[in-house]
């Protein structure tokens, strides 16, 4: 029987070395992972392995940034809510860190209002984060596609989709 071509990737991805070097690392992403209770105070020990961690990126230089959950969401979704830090590798008076400037491609600001006018077809494009559980007051957490952000990333994405930007194109 032949595999799919998704199977086929997982497999890849996710090698002997992948799942090794996880069960390696997992004390380090649990140690980073404690949630902080009481936020009364001004010294927090959970953001001592992070803060170590965070260190350890800056001066090694090794890694670009790190990726971790978030310890803020519901413990249904765990898992989900991610965040991540990219710590600047040149400190300046102003502007962007020249080392980030060249790994990340940053498009031009849509205004809210602009999205929400556009005639786009009715059709739903998946947000990436859809599936996500959001806090939007003390006490009330709502799934995020129940909220604007939901649909200005959905817009955002079919808007990709179905008018990507042309090459020699002269603004007005």
């Amino acid at each position: 029987m032949a595999q799919s071509p998704r199977v086929g990737e997982l497999m890849k991805r996710y090698d002997d070395d992948f799942i090794s070097s996880y069960i390696i690392y997992w004390p380090l992403i649990a140690a980073c992972s404690i949630r902080v209770e009481d936020r009364s105070g001004s010294f927090f020990p959970q953001y001592i392995v992070p803060q170590l961690l965070l260190q350890w990126v800056s001066k090694e230089n090794k890694v670009d940034g790190i990726r971790y959950f978030s310890t803020r969401a519901l413990e249904s979704d765990w898992y989900a809510n991610v965040n991540y830090v990219f710590p600047s590798r040149e400190i300046k008076h102003s502007g962007r860190c020249p080392f980030l400037a060249k790994r990340f491609r940053l498009t031009s600001p849509v205004p809210w209002e602009v999205l929400e006018r556009l005639n786009l077809p009715d059709r739903h494009v998946r947000a990436g984060n859809e599936r996500g559980v959001v806090k939007v007051a003390n006490e009330l957490w709502v799934h995020y596609y129940m909220t604007d952000f939901c649909q200005a990333e959905s817009r955002l994405a079919q808007l990709v989709e179905e008018c990507p930007p042309r090459e020699g194109m002269v603004e007005d």
